[in-house]
């Protein structure tokens, strides 16, 4: 996930009591002023500290980038958390980022899922992967956010994982994923697979979720879609980004809105899909929200949400379903009866033109590390 207010997991205020369940994160309902000079109400104060912070630019991270990628897996630095924690109570958020204590079997898993990722991956993100950074009680499983050189352009990245929260199996991850934009109702059952039984394990969700997270990696400075913070329509039109074109455009309201170009026609419950927290749909509908994204180019249901997961959740499902040939079903059924299911889009012409952009930048990738 990319870093902005409704990116992370954790990110209503007033949510019950913190519990750890099954690797799932509740959030804490309290806030406790943290060690920042200034106060939560103080957003001007809160907002200078965090534009000029040092953990958002290129030269805070250049010695961590030159080393091998499998040694840029490391404890968040004194000046990431800071950072974290100012952003945290720049947006409400009531937890209080941490440098991890790294299990040996979690670290281990980690850079085994990295190394079997296809060559063509490491080189696309290579260079642009400021850091891989382990940290407990950020508000959310992992997210990604840019970092700039003296310019002002966005020229990398980095990737904070919560080890805290991550402990559940592959295909239990996503199951739990795939239910969470839906209010359950006992008689729907909705289930994810993304690994064999004989793989279905900790290892392999994490590289699911690093996927992603590289997605978004590889489409800083790739003029993929338009930056997830900042973005000015005007100066800056979304005419420039052929993968944002493909399935979004602006709304006509300020501040850049976008809609997706299928919510009039083929996919009217689009704006009600909502992940991790704030589901708005019944699970009884979710048929009916699986045929809908079946007529659009959207890969998953998750890369229906936004322009920046579109691309990330169709990175993810094209390295991990198409070079890694790895499985990818979402199953519904009620009362044990098999209702529908959803294997993506990569087989279909609908995604053509998405496969070929992904295809491109891959190769080139390759061809010009």
């Amino acid at each position: 996930m990319v870093k902005n207010k409704q990116s992370r997991f954790c990110h209503l205020i007033g949510l019950p009591a913190i519990i750890l369940l099954q690797g799932l994160l509740v959030c804490p309902a309290a806030f406790t002023q943290d060690s920042t000079p200034c106060t939560e109400a103080d957003q001007d104060c809160l907002q200078q500290l965090y534009a000029t912070h040092p953990a958002r630019s290129i030269r805070s991270w250049q010695a961590i980038q030159a080393l091998p990628l499998e040694r840029r897996i490391m404890r968040a630095p004194n000046r990431l958390i800071e950072f974290l924690k100012i952003d945290n109570q720049l947006h409400g958020f009531p937890n209080h980022p941490r440098a991890a204590k790294i299990p040996r079997k979690f670290l281990k898993g980690l850079k085994a899922a990295i190394a079997e990722l296809p060559a063509e991956v490491i080189t696309l993100i290579d260079r642009r992967l400021m850091g891989i950074f382990l940290v407990e009680d950020l508000g959310g499983t992992g997210m990604t956010d840019y970092v700039f050189n003296d310019e002002g352009k966005a020229v990398g990245g980095y990737v904070v994982l919560d080890v805290g929260v991550l402990s559940l199996p592959a295909n239990q991850w996503a199951t739990w994923k795939e239910n969470t934009p839906f209010i359950a109702e006992p008689e729907y059952v909705i289930r994810a697979r993304i690994e064999t039984d004989l793989d279905n394990n900790l290892k392999q969700a994490l590289q699911y979720i690093l996927l992603h997270e590289f997605g978004h990696i590889a489409s800083i400075g790739a003029g993929i879609h338009p930056p997830w913070s900042d973005w000015n329509c005007q100066v800056d039109p979304p005419a420039q980004y052929p993968f944002f074109e493909l399935s979004w455009q602006l709304s006509g309201e300020e501040n850049c809105a976008v809609v997706s170009k299928f919510d009039a026609s083929v996919f009217s419950y689009r704006t009600d899909v909502i992940y991790y927290f704030g589901a708005r749909l019944q699970a009884s509908v979710s048929p009916v929200v699986y045929e809908q994204l079946e007529q659009t180019n959207f890969p998953s249901l998750y890369a229906a949400t936004s322009p920046y997961d579109d691309f990330a959740e169709s990175f993810v499902s094209w390295v991990h379903q198409k070079m890694m040939h790895k499985p990818f079903e979402i199953q519904i059924s009620r009362k044990e009866q098999y209702l529908t299911e959803f294997r993506g889009c990569w087989n279909t012409p609908r995604c053509a033109a998405k496969k070929q952009i992904l295809t491109e930048l891959l190769s080139d990738a390759h061809a010009n590390p």
